[in-house]
């Protein structure tokens, strides 16, 4: 749970998340951001009714836009780890059934055949792995 606001601050914890707290304080009720400048809260609403349902309405939005920037990175980076290895395997698939269903050419022509299903397979591990390094390179360099 994140600390609440420093200070001689008087106030009533009314909700926290990871990030945001939702205080009732002597005057106001007050929406605060953990993570970006603690003496002041986000907003500030008055003692009300409506100020309560107003605080709790941006209280509300900036939790749910907090789960969405969580969220959507790390189901994006799995979705692409799943993906790919998913892509790669079925390149490998039709790779080794192409070997499998078409005659080898006569002669000396064999090598050709090698060296397309070789081609198909390497390709598609190729580019498997070029995403994936990429996908996990923006991973890193995001903000957590």
């Amino acid at each position: 749970m994140p600390a609440p606001p420093d200070g001689d601050r008087v106030f009533e914890l009314v909700e926290s998340t990871r990030r945001y707290l939702l205080t009732r304080e002597e005057e106001v009720y007050a929406v605060w951001d953990t993570e970006g400048v603690v003496d002041e809260p986000v907003e500030a609403f008055p003692l009300t009714d409506d100020g309560e349902q107003d605080a709790r309405g941006l209280f509300q939005t900036l939790r749910s836009e907090d789960r969405r920037e969580r969220i959507v990175p790390s189901v994006l980076f799995w979705a692409a780890i799943l993906g790919g290895i998913a892509w790669v395997c079925a390149r490998v698939v039709l790779g080794l059934g192409y070997l499998s269903t078409v005659r080898p050419f006569r002669s000396s022509g064999q090598w050709l055949l090698w060296a397309q299903a070789a081609e198909t397979i390497t390709f598609a591990v190729f580019i498997g792995a070029a995403v994936l390094y990429v996908v996990l390179w923006i991973s890193r360099r995001a903000p957590s």
